[in-house]
């Protein structure tokens, strides 16, 4: 048989192999980041998926009350289903149940990336549900129950009456068509009757929408049956387990008198295509398989008791029962690794994300020799480990979860934010490895658990400010902040969480954590400073508050924060006496810089000037003016733009000093110039009029 000369190229790979260091992200084990608790009671969750927004959906079955986090449901029957969803911040979105007044219970669930869902369910007497109540005959129905994306039961669909068997898995494809795996001892469909030949056989159910359930087997002389399916490229990918034989239309397949797992694809006219026997044992099971979004390989996971044997190649167990995983390439070639110890242990779960990273969950007793190392349970009862492993089969990391009692896994999922989920069951709560300290985090006993892992790498946020200020002459640091293990500066090669900095310019930082990742970013360096021109009025009259200061800030980054010693807080200063002024000014950046200012005395009756008091005023000011010889003078009034609004006078005055009142009359509040003009050339001083009160 053509399959069996393409196991000639099998190669085993042993147990011991060394951990892989590889840098950065990739090598980097997760950390268990958050746990919910389901119970109490004998709850037992079956399976999770999750949707594109990242929330986490799971399903199993109860007995009694059922809680988590505030919400409570409880079974109308000896045994009811649940499902709920998760945000991804971890709070409960909604809990329903389903069930009748005997036994129901989920055997497969899944979850669609649109929040939609469906769940194989067994019952026995009644199930309600939408549409009024449905009976069992026999020893019970199975029956397809249809979600929507709110979690609610919308369609509940009888397919097998008098059902004896179970359902595994599930997948649907791009047309819409859903697909069941799992055995089948006897049961009516479509109005027929079937019973097995042997214990059981295999059993695929396809399921289009608005059409009747359609059956394929696969029998034989003992116990056949489906366990995984997986959906490539449009093409179904079946594995399962038989005693003995298997017999499909086109191909038998012999195992001795021992069992056998064998794979499968299913072809256009729906039938059984590419069987090949896998590998045989004395006892052997299948409990996942992952596809990886690149390369052509399967990964399948299992457990097997004795011997295993892949076509001229003979892997021993440890103990009663050891683990494996086995990669199945395209060229049909086969690599396999085994997980045992002392004990019963079993590789419970696979995934993948979309980095090809993967993961996988198995339980143990007493030790397991794993990754050149010994893992050892806390007590008599199993044990449940984490771990991720490569393409190539050889494990990264490992982390432990134990308890004071027995500890199962369940499923094992990858929510869109990359974090992974685990569940199971725990009799006495469960201890978590984090930070290389046990703590307890689900102190609940004999319930379901959620556990979330998280790369830390997806947990790191590093970001500093795009730009840093710094004040011209006035040294200052740049801080990449606390809690990293390396820092790595550049220019200057500095290894420091501070690093003082003078220079303007770009500086750029890699920072390290304490798992080993790490981050890039940069910040830019600008100068500032403050700087101040003064234009000085001088005191002219005696006995007077003449003198004025008009401030301009010529840089520096506003707003401004200015004191002068006299109490102001604007930039100019009016009707000042004699004397010197202090003022210190502040920009937003934190920059200042502070200066003194002189209001000279002057004698007026030698110079030509001019002036005017109060300034600022509302009304009425005294316009002052001084001429060092008699002469024609014009003072007239001056918008910012420079236009000529009014004269104020035009006359010829003797030397010495001369003034006159004036109104603003309808002037509006703002800023103005006044200009003298005579021979001596012109004079012009600014005034400000106030908004009246």
């Amino acid at each position: 048989m053509k399959s069996n000369q393409d196991f000639q190229r099998v190669i085993l790979w042993s147990v011991f192999l060394l951990i892989a260091i590889y840098p950065g992200l990739f090598a980097q084990p997760y950390i268990p980041v958050q746990t919910e608790s389901l119970g109490p009671g004998p709850d037992l969750i079956i399976s999770a998926g999750s949707d594109t927004s990242g929330h986490l959906f799971f399903v199993g079955n109860y007995s009694g009350v059922l809680k988590i986090r505030g919400k409570t449901i409880r079974s109308s029957g000896r045994r009811n289903v649940f499902w709920g969803r998760l945000d991804s911040s971890g709070q409960p979105d909604y809990l329903h149940a389903l069930g009748g007044k005997g036994f129901s219970e989920v055997q497969s669930g899944l979850f669609l990336p649109d929040g939609t869902g469906y769940l194989v369910v067994q019952y026995r007497d009644s199930l309600s549900g939408p549409g009024g109540a449905h009976y069992a005959s026999g020893p019970g129905t199975l029956a397809l129950v249809r979600l929507d994306a709110g979690g609610n039961p919308v369609e509940i669909k009888d397919m097998i009456t008098g059902f004896s068997g179970r359902i595994y898995d599930m997948v649907v494809d791009t047309a819409e068509v859903l697909y069941l795996g799992g055995r089948i001892r006897r049961g009516r469909i479509n109005g027929k009757s079937y019973r097995s030949v042997g214990r059981s056989d295999a059993l695929l159910i396809s399921v289009k929408p608005a059409a009747e359930p359609v059956m394929a087997l696969a029998g034989g002389e003992g116990g056949e049956e489906i366990r995984l399916l997986r959906m490539r490229r449009g093409q179904l990918f079946l594995a399962g387990v038989f005693n003995r034989t298997l017999v499909t239309d086109s191909t038998t397949l012999r195992a001795g008198p021992r069992k056998a797992v064998w794979l499968a694809r299913l072809d256009k006219e729906g039938k059984f295509a590419d069987i090949r026997l896998l590998a045989h044992s004395a006892d052997i099971s299948l409990s996942s398989a992952v596809l990886p979004v690149e390369g052509n390989s399967l990964y399948l996971s299992g457990w097997f008791r004795g011997e295993m044997t892949l076509r001229d190649t003979v892997v021993k167990a440890r103990g009663n029962t050891d683990g494996f995983v086995m990669k199945l390439n395209a060229d049909t070639s086969c690599r396999v690794v085994t997980l045992g110890g002392r004990a019963d242990d079993r590789v419970t779960s696979l995934t993948a994300d979309k980095r090809n990273r993967l993961f996988l969950t198995a339980t143990f007793k007493k030790r397991l020799f794993l990754i050149a190392d010994t893992l050892v349970a806390g007590d008599r009862f199993s044990d449940v480990i984490f771990a991720r492993f490569d393409t190539s089969l050889s494990f990264l990391w490992v982390r432990q979860i134990g308890g004071a009692s027995e500890e199962n896994n369940t499923f094992l999922t990858l929510t869109t934010d990359q974090s992974v989920w685990l569940g199971g069951h725990a009799f006495s709560g469960l201890k978590v490895k984090y930070e290389e300290e046990e703590k307890p985090v689900i102190p609940v006993e004999n319930g379901s658990y959620l556990l979330k892992y998280m790369d830390p790498c997806t947990l790191l946020h590093f970001d500093m400010p795009d730009e840093k200020i710094i004040c011209k002459g006035i040294p200052d640091t740049l801080d990449a902040g606390p809690g990293f293990v390396k820092y790595r500066w550049s220019p200057g090669d500095y290894t420091q969480e501070k690093i003082a900095v003078r220079d303007t310019g770009y500086y750029g930082v890699h920072i390290t954590d304490q798992y080993g990742c790490t981050a890039d970013d940069s910040i830019h360096v600008a100068m500032d400073s403050v700087r101040l021109v003064f234009k000085v009025q001088d005191e002219t009259l005696p006995g007077g508050s003449n003198g004025s200061v008009d401030m301009t800030l010529v840089s520096g980054i506003p707003p401004y924060g200015i004191n002068w010693d006299n109490g102001e807080e604007t930039e100019d200063l009016f009707d000042l006496q004699a004397g010197v002024y202090h003022v210190r000014v502040v920009d937003s950046a934190g920059c200042e810089t502070e200066a003194e200012v002189e209001v000279p005395v002057r004698d007026l009756t030698a110079v030509y000037d001019l002036y005017n008091y109060p300034n600022p005023f509302e009304d009425l000011t005294q316009v002052v003016y001084s001429l060092p010889e008699g002469t024609y003078v014009e003072i007239s009034l001056f918008d910012l733009a420079g236009r000529k609004l009014l004269v104020l006078t035009g006359q010829t005055s003797r030397q010495g000093i001369h003034s006159f009142e004036w109104s603003r009359k309808n002037l509006k509040e703002g800023v103005y110039y006044l200009r003298m003009q005579s021979r001596f050339g012109q004079v012009s001083r600014k005034i400000v009029i106030l908004k009246k009160q």
